[in-house]
């Protein structure tokens, strides 16, 4: 049987309930000082992301939800904010973290998408950033079941994305040894293009980041807009593949 490993965070599970209480904590103070709640939620997750990386390419591995804790007052000031541990109480942080951050839903397309790719053959796996504790409570929360044992956390190999360990481990876990066979589903293009690095196909789904800049990236084996549309492709790739 074919498998295929999705990314979590940001491919399945959507952003939203974040940035609705990061409105909710800071709204007004926002609109005071034209900060917009979405555009202030990506800019700190980058800049989370780009310190998880850097931290773990220097072998100093710290979990995706410290550095996003930790990183908060920081894009404060860099979004305008001089004082930042004045603007805003600490409580009020972890609320966004807690409330918001740690409670994250799951796409609308995301249990069609499973259901469909499961029901073509395909076995479905996992491989996040985030904690598998953090990963399997959003899915349990959008009435989601999905296999712990498919799951695998970076907190696990104490490396982050995109190294190659991440993705080379992954791919050692599948029993499928065919690249054919080895699919990685994403909706960050940096994440399908690392991939690369475990032998996998890969697919990316628009619904995150809408432009793939393929300039940058290259092209990864299946460029799709929404989650369901991506699966479709991969299905008739896959189909295209075993005919060969």
């Amino acid at each position: 049987m074919p498998s295929i490993v999705f990314d979590i965070v940001g491919t399945l599970i959507s952003y939203e309930n974040c940035i609705a209480e990061i409105e909710k904590q800071l709204g007004d103070r926002f609109k005071a000082d034209n900060i917009n709640a979405s555009l202030f939620f990506f800019f700190w997750l980058a800049g989370a992301e780009r310190d998880y990386s850097y931290l773990s390419q220097s072998n100093n591995y710290q979990p995706f939800s410290k550095i996003m804790e930790y990183t908060f007052y920081r894009s404060l000031f860099f979004a305008g904010i001089k004082t930042p541990r004045h603007y805003c109480s600490q409580d009020e942080v972890n609320e966004i973290i807690k409330i918001g951050f740690f409670n994250l839903r799951a796409r609308k397309q995301t249990e069609e998408t499973l259901k469909l790719l499961a029901e073509y053959g395909f076995t479905t796996y996992f491989l996040t950033d985030a904690s598998s504790e953090r990963v399997l409570n959003y899915f349990k929360k959008s009435g989601i079941e999905i296999s712990s044992e498919n799951l695998i956390s970076c907190d696990s190999i104490d490396a982050g994305k995109p190294e190659a360990i991440v993705y080379q481990t992954m791919s050692k876990r599948l029993p499928d040894k065919h690249k054919n066979d080895k699919w990685f589903f994403a909706a960050h293009m940096w994440d399908s293009c690392a991939a690369r690095q475990g032998d996998f196909r890969t697919a990316w789904s628009a619904i995150h980041e809408f432009e793939p800049c393929t300039e940058i990236f290259g092209e990864p084996d299946v460029l799709g807009d929404g989650l369901l549309d991506t699966a479709r492709k991969v299905i008739a790739m896959h189909k295209t593949l075993a005919e060969k």
